[in-house]
């Protein structure tokens, strides 16, 4: 049973973790943010999943392929850990799209 409908968990031997991992950005947009939005992380890793959804819509965008450099530049500074949404207060609005592209 998949419960995303999407990704794969690895298990590692030698470590006592597992990882979801998931690589398609229409899986990310349309099954992952949907599931965070319904139930928020709470606490600090709230400005972690407000840079995550930011840096997938642009993503989502091809904003990242521009050549002026400006939506690379922005999923740089976002995982940097520049200001989010989060520390001004703000609420937030992913919106995604019904239609998926495949690849």
């Amino acid at each position: 049973m998949n419960f995303f409908g999407c990704g794969y968990v690895v298990k590692y031997e030698k470590r006592e973790v597992c990882e979801f991992i998931v690589t398609k950005i229409d899986h990310i947009i349309l099954h992952i943010i949907p599931f965070f939005d319904k139930y928020p992380i709470i606490g600090s890793k709230c400005l972690n999943y407000l840079n995550f959804c930011k840096a997938a819509n642009i993503i989502k965008n091809k904003e990242h392929l521009n050549i002026d450099g400006k939506g690379l530049e922005q999923i740089l500074q976002l995982k940097a850990g520049t200001p989010s949404a989060c520390e001004a207060g703000e609420g937030i609005s992913i919106v995604a799209s019904s239609q998926s592209t495949q690849r």
